[in-house]
């Protein structure tokens, strides 16, 4: 079952979802299209690689990131990706040396900061997509552990401390996360706009 955003989607679903997906950093089953990701993040083949390792995009977001790179880039790694054909697009052992070869030319920088923009890019599109969700904090605590429990969103997640005292209203205090929420998505935008 893929996560599909056609009806709400309740807490029970969500549940079903992780037990029948197992990946590890995407137990949702969360699907990134190209034109989202293109028009949140400046990518590269690191941040490629990761997020279909980690099965947030599919093989043909890299194939349309390559047709688009070739514009400034005709290395033959980036042509081969641009032009596998939908057959191809289904073999990973086919364009997975392509894009590891292309990952690796990427700097150790931008190396680093990959599992930040998969993990700002699960977040955004959760947020954006959340009246579609019965409880949008449920889907964040899903994401808290399929990264691994990151300090960077940890003060937006529901169970964990908060510094701040009760506010007396779960309604004031769902607010408040959903608050912390959309500012960490204003400050990782920042770091990660297009230019």
């Amino acid at each position: 079952m893929e996560l599909s955003i056609n009806s709400k989607v309740t807490n029970k679903q969500l549940d079903k979802m992780c037990m029948e997906k197992g990946y590890a950093m995407n137990s949702l089953g969360i699907t990134l299209t190209y034109e989202f990701v293109e028009r949140s993040v400046d990518f590269n083949w690191c941040d490629i690689l990761l997020a279909i390792e980690s099965r947030y995009i599919l093989y043909e977001v890299a194939k349309k990131y390559a047709s688009v790179e070739l514009e400034w880039n005709d290395s033959s790694d980036v042509l081969e990706l641009a032009i596998l054909t939908d057959n191809e697009l289904e073999r990973p052992h086919l364009i997975h040396p392509y894009l590891d070869r292309l990952a690796e030319e990427v700097s150790e920088q931008d190396k680093a900061k990959a599992k930040h923009k998969i993990l700002y890019l699960a977040l955004k599109w959760t947020f954006e997509n959340k009246k579609f969700f019965e409880d949008p904090l449920r889907v964040v605590e899903f994401i808290f552990a399929d990264f691994n429990y990151p300090r960077i969103i940890a003060h937006f997640v529901r169970y964990m401390p908060m510094i701040e005292s009760d506010l007396g209203s779960t309604e004031l205090n769902v607010a408040k996360l959903l608050s912390k929420w959309e500012s960490y998505l204003d400050e990782q935008e920042q770091l990660y706009k297009k230019d």
